[in-house]
């Protein structure tokens, strides 16, 4: 600070007298001539000065003024007007150096008195101190006070003077405006250290902390002022948009927190550049039109924010989005932000695929941000219930299939503590002679109230809420007590392999395996009694992840059947790799007989036959189908024709005891 800072050593003389000029120029200039030092100070303050020849009073005032000065340096300019006065000052605040104090007089005809002098002095320089030298009754303090106001840079010095006053004067009031500018300085800096911890505390309470977009709270407070701010604008909307990452529970669950917080930042970083095109581009439509936009008291109608991306708390994002004419502009940004978020994510040496849902609601202006917040939040609840990486437009009869939806969640959670789910079983139908070689294992809900839920219905809603991982666990537990029931029975030889269908959450779930061992200890039965099943889609979609389960299965016993064969994005690779026993071709190809699907099923077939797996035709309805299935050179087939699901008694003999959800 000391390098840099002004010096405040200039001291401003405006008095219309030459001689009180020369006065000023010999105590503030220079005080080493004595010869002159005497002289001045017998003119200003008389007799009192000379007494005693010379000697006494004047070498005492003499040798305090020396000590005053001491070390003293100042610049002095000298005005013999007001006006000139001021245009000092105005030259000097324009060279960056200004007075720091003026010794003014009070009568300075035929210009502007010193009254006068000063408020336009303090118009240029508010800081200045000020001096008002007067030897005048006529102007008396209450009424330079009533004019000038009060200040403590005012001061009043009675003519004549002494020197030692003015000396003291010059020092102390020098001195304080360099401490003052400095004080001000230091006060700056404190403001805008102030000024950035109170933007580091705001950014920290109004960002999230992971992702830096906004966090909830902030976000429904700038959705809440865009929402009252656009009450009188009738002819666009604003949307909002809700996203909700697809499977990727699935990546924490598999790779841990450390991945899924990876994908979120990368996915984050993508939602922005997403709404920072947009934004460029309103930037550039602006420009064209030759419109200036209305700011709100907020600023909430900035260009910058019209397209607004937060990150709400776990994988849920939303996007606040200003001018949108019609859903068909907010479905395309949707569609942009899908094709973003799906490329594939580079992380350590894998490749993470993320998959998003996306509702949107429009609003024309008033209403409650958390109302509508919630209405987008169904709108991406209807597109996550379609599948992966869809987007929905919000509507009133959303309610009523959300609301279907979330009971069937309360129904999953009623289901599993009263009993309300049993199995059936299918069985698997040797095609060359008609032989039962297995069964599936199905789940079927019978509520109390004798609703009857297709695992159609509520298996997707169980998948995407966690639920699944119990309902899992129950289906384990229940086919392995069926087995064993039937074991004591001495009917098992009758039930062949009975499978077990395993979503792909249960198999990257932690302990999975530890599950299936623990469970074959309790119900004492072996591995090669069964079957698991998984689908094409949960091998595609998480092949890193689940691939030593499926050999730790396979190597205890289990036979690994791999359903759905064809449905998704199929790829025969996966048959070489992966510990595949018995391969479920979709039913899509055995009911629906095109040549094209003829020659790829042929291909399958013959694959699999040259790899040792075995093929079963699922969805076999009438016999033409049976026949084309074995003509094409399936082995075993299941379906409608061959046998319906059933209670396991109505296939394998007399009838248990209903069996109740094993605890534990």
């Amino acid at each position: 600070m000391a390098g840099s800072e002004p010096v405040f050593d200039r001291i401003l003389i405006v008095d219309d007298n030459p001689s009180i000029h020369d006065d000023f120029r010999k105590i503030l200039c220079d005080q080493s001539q004595d010869e002159t030092f005497v002289e001045l100070a017998s003119a200003l303050f008389g007799d009192r000065f000379a007494s005693g020849g010379g000697m006494g009073p004047a070498v005492a005032v003499r040798s305090e003024v020396a000590s005053l000065a001491a070390g003293e340096t100042f610049r002095v300019d000298f005005a013999d007007q007001g006006l000139e006065g001021v245009r000092l000052a105005e030259s000097a605040m324009r060279a960056n150096a200004p007075f720091a104090m003026a010794f003014v007089d009070i009568r300075m005809p035929p210009g502007i008195d010193g009254v006068e002098t000063t408020l336009r002095l303090w118009e240029l320089d508010p800081n200045l101190q000020i001096v008002i030298c007067t030897p005048y009754s006529d102007y008396n303090w209450s009424e330079m006070k009533h004019r000038l106001g009060r200040s403590d840079r005012l001061l009043l010095l009675k003519k004549p003077f002494d020197a030692v006053e003015v000396l003291q004067l010059a020092s102390s009031l020098t001195r304080k405006r360099q401490l003052e500018y400095r004080a001000d300085l230091r006060d700056a800096e404190l403001q805008s250290l102030i000024e950035k911890r109170t933007n580091a505390l705001r950014t920290l309470a109004e960002t999230d902390s992971l992702t830096r977009l906004l966090n909830r709270s902030s976000f429904l407070s700038r959705l809440q002022r865009r929402l009252d701010g656009c009450r009188d604008i009738q002819d666009t909307h604003s949307a909002v948009l809700f996203l909700d990452l697809d499977n990727f529970k699935l990546v924490n669950d598999s790779l841990g927190h450390e991945a899924g917080d990876e994908m979120l930042i990368e996915i984050s970083r993508r939602i922005r550049e997403v709404c920072r095109r947009r934004n460029s581009m309103l930037h550039l439509r602006e420009f064209q039109r030759g419109r200036k936009r209305t700011l709100d008291s907020a600023g909430a109608d900035r260009l910058d924010d019209m397209t607004l991306p937060a990150r709400l708390g776990g994988d849920e994002f939303a996007i606040m989005v200003a001018d949108v004419r019609d859903s068909s502009s907010a479905e395309e940004l949707g569609r942009e932000l899908i094709e973003a978020i799906g490329k594939p994510i580079e992380w350590s040496d894998r490749k993470l695929f993320g998959g998003v849902s996306i509702g949107t609601v429009l609003v024309s202006g008033g209403g409650e941000a958390s109302d509508v917040l919630r209405k987008s939040d169904t709108a991406m609840y209807d597109a996550k219930v379609r599948g992966t990486n869809q987007f929905s437009v919000f509507d009133e009869a959303m309610h009523r299939r959300v609301a279907k939806q979330l009971a069937i969640e309360s129904g999953i959670r009623r289901a599993l503590e009263c009993g309300e789910f049993s199995l059936h079983v299918q069985p698997i139908t040797c095609l060359a002679d008609g032989k039962q070689v297995g069964f599936e294992a199905l789940m079927r809900w019978f509520s109390d109230d004798e609703m009857v839920h297709t695992p159609d219905e509520f298996i997707p809603i169980a998948e995407e809420n966690g639920q699944i991982i119990e309902i899992g666990q129950w289906v384990v537990h229940s086919a392995m007590q069926i087995a064993s029931r039937y074991a004591q029975a001495d009917r098992v030889n009758g039930m062949g392999h009975l499978t077990i269908n395993v979503s792909r959450r249960q198999l990257i779930a932690p302990g999975f395996v530890e599950s299936i061992v623990a469970a074959l200890k309790r119900y004492d039965v072996p591995a090669n009694w069964f079957g698991i099943e998984i689908t094409e889609t949960a091998v595609v979609e998480t092949h890193h992840t689940i691939y030593d389960q499926l050999v730790r299965l396979r190597t205890m016993g289990f036979k690994i059947y791999l359903d759905d064969f064809g449905k998704g994005t199929s790829s025969l690779s996966f048959l070489n790799h992966f510990p595949i026993d018995i391969l479920k071709i979709d039913r899509s190809f055995i009911v629906n007989e095109t040549p094209r699907g003829t020659a790829i099923l042929e291909a399958i077939v013959m694959m699999a036959n040259a790899l040792g797996i075995e093929v079963i035709a699922e969805g076999i309805e009438t016999e033409e189908q049976r026949s084309r299935a074995e003509r094409l050179g399936c082995t075993f087939g299941q379906g409608y024709l061959l046998g319906r699901p059933k209670p396991p008694e109505a296939w394998l003999g007399e009838p248990l005891a209903r069996h109740h959800p094993p605890s534990g």
